[in-house]
């Protein structure tokens, strides 16, 4: 998995002061989608040979969109009371929602870290494939 509770806490710290203890499910439907945004975006317009497998991506890579992914798409909706006034947790939703699309953008242009090779090991040089996106995903 690419992101973990404690991965919530450096970008939202008060976000266990809601009565919840753990946010897991949330953050493993969060990597669900990024990993089916990485296959339909990128994995099925630049590979055609192997079969995509996850394991081989640099993990570090996707923490920070599976973090916003899951504040912005799971865990805050759960939170909101969804009334007009006096409910932050709507403004945040937009605000992790926009991060999470820049920071996919942002990804695929630096060019995304993949082992090829399955050598455990990622060579910068032939293991990084750029695809610059012109348009944001939601």
């Amino acid at each position: 998995m690419f992101a973990t509770d404690s991965d919530l806490l450096q970008y939202l710290p008060t976000i266990f002061e809601h009565g919840n203890d753990t946010f897991i499910e949330a953050i493993e439907e969060a990597h669900n989608d990024v990993v089916r945004i990485i296959r339909s975006h990128w994995w099925n317009k630049v590979e055609q040979h192997d079969e995509f497998d996850e394991r081989y991506l640099d993990a570090t890579q996707w923490t920070r969109a599976v973090v916003y992914r899951a504040l912005a798409y799971y865990i805050l909706p759960r939170l909101s009371s969804w009334r007009n006034e006096g409910d932050s947790f709507r403004n945040q939703i937009t605000f992790y929602s926009e991060r999470f699309d820049s920071e996919m953008d942002a990804v695929f242009a630096v060019g995304v870290r993949y082992d090829f090779d399955k050598d455990s090991s990622i060579d910068d040089k032939t293991e990084v494939e750029h695809f610059p996106q012109n348009r944001l995903f939601r």
